[in-house]
């Protein structure tokens, strides 16, 4: 039987996924396996791939941001700062040590910064309704999947950066060429955070070339739009919406993947297979068609 490759080289637990503005599609492998404590070297990390000639173009291995209770969950690419663009990761936590990570994609160098901001972290005062059932957010006895930042996008021009915590009903952004300026501390960069105003709980966030952000919204099975100018509007709402999670924006269409995450929970697991891959168009009449 042939030995298994090395962590650095296989990927265990692909989170999430995104394309840059050269169309080359980036993973980010949160190294976590299942029953196993920790995280083992070198699991965790950023990979690059040209889809043009199916190739791994860049791997990065979290070190220095990596803590064993990471859960490295989403990623966005910029390719405005630095040599060769800059990665920037939520750190979700499977803990309560949450964190934007900032990888510097020409020479590996990674960070972790505003692990302490409010804007970060899970919402204290949280209260959520799933399947109809209400719950409030308790730290480390909190029943429903919960976490600090999760949700990223990127505006078109790479210029900002939105996030939001998955228990959170607040939207925030930072401005690129701070994130991307290793210089600064964390109170540098706190007092450039913006504060976006309200919105739904969300677990997947993406931007179209017209600026206006993609919305997941477990709590009501539905995907919502936010416009440049912050009114919000409905997208597409379906019961079959079980907990929507990873969302893609392309020209024409919405791609989002079905978690049913308020399903599983401490002391209960009442998912049920199929898990879809949905798409729905971004214009005329909503209409959900399984992938």
């Amino acid at each position: 039987m042939p030995s298994r490759l090395p962590n650095a080289q296989r990927l265990i637990s692909v989170h999430g996924m995104t394309l840059d503005s050269q169309g080359r599609l980036w993973l980010i492998d949160d190294g976590k396996q299942a029953g196993h404590p920790g995280i083992e070297a070198d699991a965790a990390k950023v990979v690059g791939i040209d889809l043009r000639s199916n190739t791994v173009v860049n791997t990065i291995v979290l070190k220095d941001a990596l803590l064993q209770d990471s859960h490295m969950n989403d990623l966005r690419i910029d390719l405005t700062h630095g040599t060769q663009g800059m990665a920037y990761v939520a750190d979700s936590s499977f803990g309560e040590h949450p964190a934007l990570v900032v990888v510097d994609l020409a020479s590996g160098k990674q960070r972790r910064v505003l692990s302490h901001d409010p804007t970060i972290n899970a919402q204290k005062d949280f209260v959520t309704q799933l399947d109809g059932v209400p719950m409030r957010y308790d730290g480390d006895h909190t029943v429903f999947p919960h976490g600090g930042v999760d949700s990223l996008a990127l505006t078109p021009d790479g210029t900002r950066l939105y996030y939001s915590p998955l228990t959170s009903r607040h939207l925030w952004s930072l401005p690129t060429a701070a994130l991307a300026n290793f210089s600064l501390d964390d109170q540098q960069l706190a007092a450039q955070i913006k504060d976006e105003g309200e919105k739904v709980m969300t677990d997947g966030m993406d931007i179209d070339r017209q600026g206006r952000l993609y919305l997941t919204d477990a709590e009501h099975h539905q995907i919502l739009r936010r416009w440049p100018d912050g009114h919000l509007e409905v997208l597409l709402r379906d019961p079959r919406l079980v907990w929507p999670d990873g969302l893609f924006v392309s020209a024409d269409a919405a791609y989002v993947t079905l978690g049913q995450w308020d399903r599983l929970g401490k002391g209960f697991d009442t998912r049920q297979p199929p898990y879809l891959l949905i798409r729905t168009p971004l214009e005329g009449r909503p209409t959900l068609t399984a992938q």
